[in-house]
């Protein structure tokens, strides 16, 4: 009976794991089951510059290996204000192609990037380049003046206050250089809107070292026949002591007029003048 028994056992052992063995696949059929990834192509990481009004930084990237399929393929330029990635933004490239390429990341301006290639595969699987940090500039003081201001001044020969609405309007034919700046003589804002650029404006010249926007004296005034001069000096008459009056561009993006300004009629002599000091808050 024992006998019996234990023949009966190695029976079913030997069915159990016929049995098993059918209902285990070989390592061919698995790799059968599934499709093969695609092949990645190396990407090396060269030099970076960034244009910070467009807010892009255009990468360098040496592409090889580029698979047949390459359309499926989703190869690009990684962004990020952490080392780690964990919070990026990409950039496709839409039509991927062999050898040295310029790529396009997002960036914002006056920040630190990590940036880096990458090409990834519908099927599974990424490739990287190295990682780079740039650092993107602050948009220029030509790009970020443009816009409407507001600010407070007194006419010092009337004892009247103004809400002095001023525009800085770029040059289209020269915009990284010259600006106007409309509605500067507050007594004229009523009847004359400067934001036309009917009347009412002077130019400027931008100073990216200085920050600053430039007015100087000259044919450049369209105030109704007046002009407009610093009051850095002790008399209104002599016309070489007139001083350019400035506008600065303040850390929040507000412009700053430190010193008072006066206009004067085309005989020389003074019409008015109006306090300095006064910042005018971008609207």
């Amino acid at each position: 009976m024992k006998k019996y028994i234990q023949y009966l056992s190695v029976a079913a052992v030997a069915v159990l794991f016929a049995s098993c063995n059918k209902l285990t696949p070989s390592k061919a059929e698995v790799e059968a089951g599934f499709a093969k990834p695609d092949a990645l192509p190396t990407l090396t990481i060269g030099s970076a510059e960034c244009d910070a009004v467009n807010g892009i930084v255009n990468v360098a990237v040496t592409v090889s290996g580029l698979p047949a399929d390459k359309e499926n393929l989703s190869l690009g330029i990684l962004t990020s204000l952490t080392e780690d990635f964990g919070s990026s933004k990409f950039i496709k490239v839409e039509n991927p192609t062999e050898g040295n390429v310029t790529m396009q990341g997002a960036v914002t301006a006056n920040q630190t990037y990590y940036v880096k290639a990458v090409a990834a595969s519908p099927k599974g699987g990424a490739s990287y380049s190295d990682v780079i940090t740039v650092n993107v500039p602050d948009i220029p003081l030509w790009a970020k003046a443009p816009g409407t201001y507001v600010g407070t001044v007194v006419s010092e020969a009337y004892g009247d206050e103004y809400s002095n609405t001023i525009y800085v309007i770029a040059d289209p034919d020269d915009p990284q250089h010259t600006v106007y700046i409309a509605g500067v003589e507050p007594y004229y804002a009523d009847d004359y809107p400067g934001k036309d650029l009917d009347l009412n404006f002077v130019k400027a010249t931008v100073d990216e070292e200085s920050g600053c926007l430039v007015v100087a004296l000259g044919e450049d005034m369209h105030l109704g026949g007046r002009a407009m001069a610093g009051l850095n000096a002790a008399s209104m008459n002599d016309a070489t002591n007139y001083a350019p009056v400035t506008f600065k561009m303040t850390a929040s993006g507000d412009l700053f007029r430190a010193e008072a300004f006066r206009t004067i009629k085309s005989d020389g002599s003074a019409e008015d003048s109006y306090a300095g000091n006064t910042t005018y808050k971008r609207k």
